[in-house]
This record gives structure tokens, C-alpha cells and sequence, in this order.
């Protein structure tokens, strides 16, 4: 029954009130209508909304406008019409500033200032200050002011999702099955004699890559004479990233707006979840096969000189095949992808992980992004400090595999130095600074001193790097008589003369991973 303005020649201010129902855990928003609006037109359009007469459009914006803690909206359906426009209410970590809850509100287009909205921003900050130990900070921004015009991504992704990737399926098993693309057709050997490479046009080929008989047929074939090639590693890398993605998609979701809490709390509440958040580890598979592959195959080169080499050489093809990946994602993030999508969190998100390549691209250049700017969120798209990582470890590797020419013990002495080493400064490092295990919390960042640097990942790789070592012995024992009856060569001999050891090695490697990735579903709940 109160009057929502303070008086007729004043300008009025949405001014929100948080308040806890008392049947539900959920917060709900009052907002009402006081103090001062930035602009007279502003308010005027407010009172008009309000009046019986224009209850139609009312109840569009409300309808258009998230109705509880993280409920975004119709952020495209209110750009849409040419009276409205959508803020998105934001109560942000500071010295972070990710958004810890977010409201998404369908305005008229003529409110669309900061000043109109900061004090709903600012009682939402004060409220949740009051009783979480996070500090936040209120912000208030209009996404289709930062925006550029979309180039149709959704439709895009539909069309790759629905059309594009089953018509490739089907397209390869119809070459397969049929003459269609056919080179010629009056073969004069037997039909099954012949490669589909021998007979097939090089689109046909294109389109028969896709098909999925004869891929699903080379993923579970073992051929008989073993595995030369070491394809078995291409499977390792296969569910390592899909393990990755996975687990960084709970962590994305951990730092976007949440609205059904509840569901949350049943994935934790579930046993199996743990796994989700073990993506963490996954990385680390890429180390240990960059490791195993780089030792097996530069010793297997470096061997017969006695460890001598171009090694200037060696350092510049390792840079020459990963700059240009580099500068291509590099281009893309700054310069195109924010063409290819729209949303309230789409422009601001991918600013706040392009923003600093502005100043700091070069440092990616150089591989040295994960320790220059030291600061985890202040990397040139951060993703990218695993080939830092990479190629600072790969530039420590000739010197060590030349020792290892020199004398094998010294090669496999650094190389488990080097790996007890990184243990004790993780160890340091998480007692001096606290860090949790899941490696969110605790006094610091836990990315500016772990997660992306060096002598935190240098363990896993050089893991690789001794079972490399011990790889090229076994490969290579029949050219080298001095390789022959090695340690490495006894325990893959005693492996391979029983499938008994090497199920209860799997089955010991896969308990012991268990013991660090189980544990994390506990922390999470906590």
C-alpha cells in the first residue's frame, strides 16, 4: 500500500531488499522503488510500466528477467524488442572478479546506465558480505554494449551437431559399400584384392575417414605381432582428454552462475563424482608421454654418436612446430572469437582471458607464459602453459640423454633427482601456503605457485623420461648386446612372461590413482 516514489518531482532509484523465505532455503528479491533515479526520462518510463495500462509490458520484462540468485534471463529475447535492454547485476571476488552471484534484469533501454542499477548490485553485495567469508564487490553491465554482432554460432553448432558431422557417417560407409567414387570400374583383378586406396578417388577418401565401422574396428584390434608402433598411446591420449574436458567443465561451471543448487549437491553427494574433479591429474598424462616418447626416441637417434648432436637444431624444430599453433589460437582469441557467439557472460569472459595478450602475447612467443607475468590469471590465454611446461622441459633433455649415452646410471640418476625434487617443492609449497588438495582455496592462488609452473608438472614428465630410457633398452637390445640383461630389460621380460603380473600392475597403477582422486569428492562437500 505504500507509494513507491518519494514524491512526484522526485527521481526514484530501484533499491532492493534480500529477504529469506521462511518455507525455503532459496534467497527471493524484493525490489522497490526509492531514492533517486540518474535521469528524469528514466523515471517517467519506469512510472508508466507501472500503470495498469501498460501491465502487458510489465509482465514482459518480468518474464524477460531472472527471478532468483543466478537466473539470468532472456538476455536475447529482451535485446530483441527496441524498449528494452538487459543489465546483468553482478556480485564479483575481489582481486578476482568473478562473479559470485548474478542477476540478469530486462529493463527499459532508457535506464540503461550503471547508476540506475547499482544499488540493487550493492545490496546484494552487503547481503551476501554479511554472511560469507568471501569479499565481494557490486558491478553492473549491459553485454549487448560489449557484444559485437554474432556470426550465426548457434546456428553454426546446430548445423555441425545435426547435419554436418552424421552426414560424414554416413557418407563413409556408403563409399565404402558402394562404387561411389570409384577411380575406374573394369578392374581386372578381383574386387577384394584391391586397397580402398588403390580404387577410391581422394574425396571418396576423405569422406571414408569418417566411417565409423572401420574406425570402431581399428580401436579394438590388437594385432598379433604386438604393438611397434606404440598406437596403444594414441588410446592413453584419447580418455586423458576426455578426462580433461570433463573436469574442466566442472571447474568452468564452478565460476558461472548456478541456479539449481540442489542438483549440485546430489553429483556430490555421489560417489562416482570424484572422478569428475580427478580431470586434474589427467594433465599430467600428456607430461609422462611427452617425457616416454622424447627420451625413447632422441636416445634411440642419439645413442649410436654417444650422445652427440645438433643440438641447436633439435632446440629450433621443437619451437618451429609449436610456435604457429601458438600464434593461430592466439589470433583466433583476439581477434574472432568474440564474432562467434553472444550472451550476457560471452564478451566479458572472454575478455577477462584475452585482456592481458593486449601486452603480454609475446611471453607465449617465448614459452615462458607460465612464469612471466608470475600471476596465474595474468597469462596470455592461460590454457596454453602446458607448451611452456613442455618445451622448458624438452630444452633440459638432450644434456640429460647425453649423459645417459655417456653412463646409464647417470641418465636415470637426474632423471629421478629431478622427479623427487618436484615432490619436495610441492610439498613446501602446500605446507607454507596451505594449499587444499583440491588446489582452489587456501591463503593464495594456488596457479601462481603450482598449478601452471614448472617444478610442479616436471614430475610427471620425467616419470616418462626414465620409463623412456628403459623403453629404448628393450627396443633397441638386439642392435646394442651392451643393453641386454638391464634392469628395465628383466622387469619388462617378467612382465611380459606372465599376464597374471602385468593385470596386478594395471590393477595396482589404477588403485593408486584412486587413492588421489577419491578423496577429492570429500573436499568439495566440505
Amino acid at each position: 500500500g505504500e507509494d513507491p516514489f518519494v514524491g512526484p518531482t522526485h527521481c526514484g532509484s530501484l533499491k532492493p531488499v534480500l529477504v529469506q523465505d521462511a518455507t525455503s532455503d532459496d534467497l527471493h528479491m524484493e525490489i522497490k522503488l526509492s531514492g533517486q533515479l540518474s535521469s528524469q526520462e528514466c523515471l517517467t518510463q519506469v512510472q508508466e510500466v507501472l500503470t495498469p495500462a501498460k501491465a502487458l509490458l510489465l509482465g514482459q520484462m518480468v518474464s524477460l528477467s531472472g527471478k532468483g540468485v543466478n537466473q539470468l534471463g532472456l538476455y536475447e529475447s529482451c535485446n530483441k524488442d527496441d524498449g528494452f535492454e538487459y543489465a546483468l547485476i553482478t556480485a564479483k571476488i575481489e582481486n578476482v572478479g568473478i562473479a559470485l552471484v548474478s542477476l540478469g534484469v530486462c529493463g527499459p533501454k532508457v535506464c540503461n546506465t550503471k547508476e540506475n542499477y547499482y544499488p540493487i548490485a550493492e545490496q546484494i553485495t552487503k547481503t551476501l558480505n554479511s554472511f560469507i567469508s568471501v569479499k565481494l564487490y557490486p558491478d553492473v553491465e549491459f553485454p549487448a554494449q560489449l557484444n559485437d554482432a554474432p556470426l550465426s554460432a548457434g546456428a553454426l553448432d546446430h548445423d555441425l551437431n545435426s547435419h554436418i558431422i552424421p552426414s560424414s557417417l554416413d557418407s563413409g560407409i556408403v563409399v565404402q559399400f558402394t562404387p561411389l567414387g570409384n577411380i575406374r570400374t573394369d578392374y581386372e583383378l578381383d574386387d577384394t584384392q584391391l586397397k580402398i586406396e588403390d580404387k577410391k578417388t581422394k574425396l571418396a577418401l576423405f569422406f571414408y575417414s569418417f566411417n565409423p565401422i572401420v574406425n570402431f574396428n581399428k580401436l579394438f584390434t590388437v594385432n598379433e605381432g604386438g604393438d611397434q608402433r606404440l598406437s596403444v598411446l594414441n588410446g592413453v591420449r584419447v580418455l586423458s582428454i576426455c578426462w580433461v574436458v570433463v573436469g574442466h567443465g566442472f571447474s568452468f561451471a564452478n565460476f558461472s552462475p548456478v541456479s539449481n543448487f540442489t542438483t549440485y549437491q546430489k553429483l556430490y553427494n555421489d560417489k562416482l563424482f570424484a572422478l569428475v574433479p580427478g580431470g586434474l591429474y589427467a594433465v599430467d598424462s600428456f607430461f609422462f608421454l611427452s617425457g616416454f616418447l622424447t627420451c625413447y626416441l632422441l636416445t634411440a637417434k642419439m645413442y649410436p654418436r654417444k650422445g652427440k648432436d645438433n643440438y641447436l637444431l633439435l632446440y629450433f624444430h621443437r619451437y618451429y612446430r609449436l610456435v604457429f599453433p601458438i600464434l593461430f589460437i592466439t589470433f583466433i582469441g583476439l581477434f574472432l572469437i568474440k564474432y562467434l557467439g553472444d550472451g550476457p557472460y560471452y564478451r566479458r569472459n572472454w575478455e577477462f582471458l584475452v585482456e592481458p595478450c593486449k601486452t603480454k602475447w609475446w611471453t607465449n612467443l617465448l614459452f615462458i607464459n607460465n612464469i612471466y607475468p608470475w600471476e596465474n590469471l595474468q597469462e596470455c590465454l592461460p590454457w596454453v602453459w602446458y607448451l611452456a611446461n613442455d618445451f622448458q622441459f624438452f630444452i633440459v633433455t638432450p644434456p640429460i640423454i647425453y649423459a645417459y649415452c655417456k653412463r646409464r646410471t647417470a641418465g636415470y640418476a637426474i632423471v629421478l633427482l629431478l622427479t623427487f625434487a618436484s615432490m619436495l617443492v610441492i610439498g613446501i609449497c602446500t605446507a607454507v601456503y596451505n594449499i587444499p588438495i583440491t588446489l582452489q582455496g587456501g591463503e593464495i592462488n594456488s596457479g601462481d605457485v603450482l598449478y601452471s609452473k614448472p617444478w610442479a608438472r616436471m614430475g610427471a614428465y620425467f616419470v616418462g623420461a626414465f620409463f623412456g630410457f628403459g623403453y629404448f633398452e628393450l627396443a633397441c637390445q638386439d642392435k646394442y648386446p651392451e643393453l641386454k640383461g638391464t634392469f628395465m630389460n628383466r622387469m619388462y621380460e617378467a612382465l611380459g612372461c606372465s599376464r597374471l603380473r602385468s593385470i596386478l600392475v594395471a590393477i595396482f597403477g589404477t588403485a593408486l590413482t584412486a587413492v588421489y582422486v577419491f578423496p577429492l569428492r570429500n573436499y568439495y562437500i566440505d
